[in-house]
């Protein structure tokens, strides 16, 4: 094989992983090609070592195997996203050259329901424009979160950004856009899933223990509350009610009840 055609798969292998052991490489392009040699890996990656290349770089590792990683990734990224990893499987195309192809591949039909939303309600009043800006966002975020490292913080931060993007104070109007920006989210394939989504990744590990999971409110909402746009109290009672598992339950009414104090001290109406 080519190095040319072992360079089309470290770009796809970076796109999908983000950053992959010469071993599990090795698993992967026998694969497809069953009389391939792991010598002729080893060899091409040992020649790129050290070199400046286009996305991805080559590292030497202290156990005689090589990474090749995204060449924007540090150490701590490489160690992030191998924890993140753990022993999920990787995602792999059947069709080689869809395989390969890193840039034919469409985005999630859950995002067709967020560029609705963004269309109808991003603040610019030129429809040429919403629809451009719409397409960049969702480009962007298709990147970003496919790409992160961050976990829930960063989906906490790109809420935030499309709240502002479209003006949304309104409750009702936040959560219906929450809502199309998680489905699109839970439907992209990420790096730390092995290029597998969210759901995708429920389905091959069974259903997600939650009895001791628990919630930590944003800035933003308790700063909501506490000026009264929410209202503290009739968010407690329905947390109450709510079927939740006991130590998220027990953790947000603990959280609800030190806004509330809070905001009696404060005394803020």
């Amino acid at each position: 094989m080519k190095s040319s055609q072992l360079r089309k798969f470290y770009l796809a292998f970076i796109y999908y992983y983000g950053a992959i052991y010469s071993d599990d490489a090795y698993k992967i392009i026998k694969g497809f090609y069953p009389d391939f040699k792991e010598e002729t890996l080893l060899n091409d990656l040992k020649k790129r070592v050290g070199k400046m290349t286009r996305q991805y770089m080559v590292l030497e590792t202290d156990d005689d195997r090589y990474v090749i990683s995204n060449d924007l990734f540090n150490d701590d990224d490489l160690d992030e996203l191998f924890y993140q990893q753990g022993n999920k499987p990787f995602f792999v195309e059947n069709d080689l050259d869809r395989y390969l192809d890193e840039f034919g591949v469409d985005l999630p039909k859950e995002y067709d329901n967020l560029q609705k939303y963004l269309d109808k309600h991003i603040k610019i009043k030129d429809k040429k424009m919403k629809e451009q800006l719409a397409d960049i966002y969702l480009l962007m975020f298709y990147t970003r979160i496919r790409n992160s490292l961050g976990g829930q913080s960063e989906i906490n931060d790109m809420i935030q950004e499309a709240l502002d993007l479209c003006g949304i104070e309104d409750l009702n109007k936040a959560n219906d856009l929450i809502k199309h920006i998680m489905e699109a989210y839970n439907n992209t394939p990420m790096i730390t899933n092995r290029g597998y989504s969210p759901i995708e990744m429920r389905k091959k590990e069974g259903p997600v223990d939650l009895s001791n999971l628990q919630i930590q409110m944003g800035d933003n909402m308790k700063n909501m509350m506490l000026d009264g746009e929410l209202d503290a109290q009739e968010m407690l009672e329905q947390i109450r009610n709510a079927d939740l598992p006991e130590m998220m339950k027990n953790s947000l009414i603990e959280q609800l009840e030190k806004v509330i104090m809070m905001k009696n001290n404060t005394g803020k109406a």
